[in-house]
């Protein structure tokens, strides 16, 4: 009998054999797979094992060829299948576990063939080290519409450790928005919700009721701005934009749009939930600015302007994309009127977001006991 032998590495080690070989022949049912464990069909170290079993790094996995098939038999070796070599978007932060990347709005994270998942994969193929059962892949949401930083795995280990921390509320993510209206100057709050998705609508709302879970966000109003709207300068009325540094405390789908919205300042851009005033084509003003992940190594390699002002967190800041340095072009409105050239467009995101973190994080702490409407 023909046998394929192929080795156990580090971002396998750990997982159910079944589960390794599931990833490795797709064709061979559940059924058929414990009956091949039983039958001795497939092996470790040239010994029978129970499905349970836990691989080790360097175990050596032998199985009945006849149970593969060419496709689920990869060639490394074979040049038309060596990845690329460089992230089709400009690299934030990597280390041995994590890529982080800027995404650009308008750009899916899942499903699809123009999918950063789908674009990123020649790229994260090769980090993986040969991996028999572990997909590098993206470890958290991004809305299609908003830009920012995300972050993709690259170990087991790594994805593991992110969702861990992720789950318990350790990793801290900062957004900017420009939303509609006024707040006032140093405005801080934190903003408590029971949010519901309806699946077949493709929408969240705000209600109480046995399906929805709780949504907390804390939030800071960095500055105003007034500008004169042609719409009505027969009036002389100015619209009136300000700048948020929003952290998320839950991860609810829509969750910023929706709160942001139901206290009359919606996201500029947001037609689903906010103002729909006609003016068609406007990108949504919602950006990743930064992810802080906690209690990590110091990286003597990441740019000064990139490091927290305290400890050993990575701090992971994304630029702002190109269109909200011409926000106002984009909006409509006549620049003519502005007091001050470009005043929510702030050029230094690492010191506007490490301005906002620690007041944002200090009022976060307070948040479950204390939540404020």
């Amino acid at each position: 009998m023909d046998w394929t032998e192929l080795e156990i590495g580090p971002n396998d080690a750990g997982r159910r054999v079944d589960t390794v070989i599931r990833r490795v022949s797709r064709e061979t049912g559940l059924s058929g797979l414990f009956a091949a464990l039983r039958k001795g069909l497939v092996r470790i170290n040239e010994q029978k094992i129970a499905p349970n079993y836990r691989v080790k790094d360097n175990d050596k996995l032998q199985i009945a060829s006849f149970l593969l098939n060419s496709h689920n038999q990869p060639n490394p070796q074979d040049p038309a299948t060596l990845p690329e070599k460089t992230s089709p978007w400009p690299v934030l932060f990597e280390d041995h576990d994590i890529l982080a990347v800027a995404k650009p709005a308008g750009v899916l994270v899942h499903d699809g063939p123009d999918s950063m998942e789908a674009r990123l994969r020649p790229y994260l193929g090769q980090l993986s080290h040969g991996s028999l059962s572990f997909t590098p892949g993206p470890l958290h949401r991004l809305d299609r519409n908003t830009s920012g930083v995300i972050c993709f795995g690259k170990s087991l280990q790594g994805a593991r450790n992110f969702s861990r921390q992720l789950k318990a509320g350790k990793l801290r993510k900062i957004y900017l928005a420009i939303v509609h209206g006024s707040l006032p100057a140093n405005y801080t709050s934190v903003w408590s919700d029971q949010i519901e998705r309806d699946s077949q609508l493709r929408q969240s709302r705000i209600k109480t009721s046995p399906h929805s879970k709780a949504a907390l966000c804390v939030v800071k109003c960095i500055g105003s701005a007034s500008i004169l709207d042609p719409q009505a300068s027969r009036h002389g009325q100015k619209a009136i934009f300000s700048l948020l540094a929003m952290q998320l405390l839950t991860g609810r789908t829509h969750q910023l749009r929706l709160q942001a919205a139901k206290r009359g300042h919606p996201i500029v851009g947001d037609t689903k939930y906010g103002k729909k005033d006609g003016r068609q084509g406007q990108p949504l003003f919602l950006h990743a600015a930064a992810l802080i992940l906690p209690d990590q190594p110091a990286m003597p390699n990441q740019p000064s302007s990139s490091a927290p002002p305290a400890g050993q967190s990575i701090f992971i800041h994304a630029p702002l994309p190109q269109n909200w340095f011409e926000s106002y072009q984009l909006f409509g409105y006549d620049t003519t009127g502005t007091d001050e050239p470009l005043p929510l467009m702030p050029k230094m995101i690492p010191q506007v977001v490490c301005n906002a973190a620690d007041e944002l994080q200090l009022l976060a702490q307070h948040s479950v006991q204390n939540p404020i409407q």
